[in-house]
């Protein structure tokens, strides 16, 4: 069922978009509410033949950090479906292509109470470097890779925090343990 807007205003259009609507309750009660537009975007995990996985460094506003630390992401171009994109922003932020397989792990609506756009997840084996960094001009990021013990204490120690990372590592080693061990 979906929702009865009676009335939305845009606010700010940049590369978000914020609306305010006005929403009318089954009740008949009309509430307002904020919604953030976003692109839908993709995360990966990305390993190497050596089992090691791919990480980035790079500024977040957000976060208040200028070295966040996060497994390879981003928006979703209008022309791309998500694997395309998935492919793209792996070889954009670490140099690397897929090699084996480019698994789906699901998607997920990072808040949908008040904004848009989906998260598709990906578990990406067999990554090879291919090329040096091809970034977007307003990013500044650096890549390296750690084994999959290395990134668990990095969540552990609350370093890696982002919900990309944290959903998506967690599909990818469900995915891992239930493909080696047969279950």
């Amino acid at each position: 069922m979906k929702l009865d807007i009676v009335n939305k205003n845009r606010v700010y259009d940049g590369f978000i978009k914020v609306d305010v609507l006005d929403i009318k309750l089954p009740s008949g009660q009309v509430i307002k509410r904020d919604v953030v537009k976003k692109q839908n975007a993709v995360a990966i995990v990305a390993f190497t033949d050596n089992n090691e996985l791919y990480l980035t460094k790079q500024p977040r506003a957000g976060r208040d950090e200028l070295e966040a630390v996060e497994i390879p992401a981003g928006i979703i171009n209008e022309d791309e479906t998500p694997v395309e994109a998935a492919r793209r922003e792996l070889l954009e932020e670490t140099g690397c292509e897929v090699t084996k397989d480019l698994i789906p792990l699901g998607k997920y609506y990072p808040d949908p109470a008040c904004a848009t756009g989906v998260t598709y997840m990906f578990l990406a084996l067999g990554v090879k470097k291919k090329q040096d960094l091809h970034l977007d001009y307003d990013e500044c990021l650096e890549c390296f890779h750690v084994t999959i013990g290395e990134a668990l204490k990095l969540i552990d120690d609350e370093v890696l925090i982002d919900s990309n990372s944290l959903l998506t590592i967690d599909r990818a080693t469900r995915y891992l343990d239930t493909y080696i061990s047969g279950i």
